[in-house]
């Protein structure tokens, strides 16, 4: 980067780094991300609840419900974490009101919209017909292009202000250089996400089954063993209102990690190509000056 004459090097923070910064936070405000999470999180759990209990399209109402609500915590998430790198105080009611021009505008509501529905369906309707292998590489591949397509909408919108035409030519910007780069990154954070959700979502099933006597992944114990058992789980899926609930829980509980993961990478790719930790560091530092005088 040249700033002024001066030739500065900034080296690319991995994404391990990036990780780390997005546990560090969630540790640092669990109960502000966890009001947050909760807020969006709740309501969509209940309605995929009463949708897999009285209809036939559970686990495809859990991932529309969740594809097309998480953007809108994402939002919130970027507005409050955004600001905070600001200096100013990151708070629910703030990251709410700060995140609103994003989340009523009709580019992002629907690029998000748009995209998710086009996934649940292409897994619905072609995805069993498709080789079991193939079918899970695409299952990683289709959200994060999706992930890497509205780029970095809501941070563009809310930190940096832009709107419309302007908002669509700058995630363009940013995109043209680093799209492979940033594939990359959404595929390690997704499988990053999977991972940790599979081991979650067996700690409860555990946990529920040494409180209750009862797993909700294989339910009551048939005596089957072996590939029979598997596919009597994997069944449970289509037509467990309750599994599909928790399976719904763990997703909404891993996303606020991998959002915030996400976010470290704009902040990374804005360093990098354009400085903005320096810019960062003289705007709070001209905030301090204004105050003090």
């Amino acid at each position: 980067m040249k700033l002024d004459g001066a030739i500065i090097t900034i080296e690319a923070r991995p994404l391990s780094a990036c990780v780390d910064l997005a546990f560090s936070i969630c540790r640092s405000y669990a109960t502000r991300i966890f009001t947050l999470t909760a807020f969006f999180a709740l309501p969509s759990t209940l309605i995929t609840l009463i949708l897999a209990k009285y209809s036939d399209f559970g686990l495809a109402s859990c991932a529309a419900l969740f594809l097309c609500t998480a953007p809108f915590l994402g939002a919130n998430l970027v507005a409050g974490m955004g600001h905070r790198t600001f200096g100013d105080e990151f708070t629910v009611s703030s990251a709410l009101r700060q995140s609103r021009p994003c989340c009523t505008s009709a580019r992002f509501i629907f690029a998000g919209t748009r995209y998710s529905l086009a996934s649940c369906a292409f897994f619905a309707l072609i995805a069993p017909n498709l080789a079991g292998a193939f079918t899970f590489f695409l299952l990683a591949l289709i959200p994060a292009c999706l992930m890497v397509r509205i780029g970095f909408l809501p941070e563009i919108t809310i930190l940096e202000r832009l709107r419309g035409a302007h908002a669509a030519t700058r995630r363009g910007s940013m995109l043209r250089e680093s799209y492979f780069s940033l594939l990359g990154r959404s595929l390690a954070i997704l499988l990053f996400s999977g991972i940790v959700s599979v081991a979650l979502f067996s700690v409860l099933d555990q946990a529920i089954g040494l409180a209750f006597g009862y797993s909700i992944l294989f339910g009551e114990s048939t005596g089957s063993m072996g590939t029979v058992a598997i596919r009597e789980a994997w069944d449970r899926f289509y037509f467990d209102p309750f599994l599909i609930a928790l399976v719904h829980l763990v997703l909404w509980t891993i996303y606020p990690i991998a959002r915030l993961a996400w976010f470290f990478c704009y902040v990374d790719l804005r360093i990098r190509s354009e400085g903005w930790d320096l810019e960062l560091d003289c705007r709070i530092e001209a905030q301090r000056l204004e105050v003090k005088n």
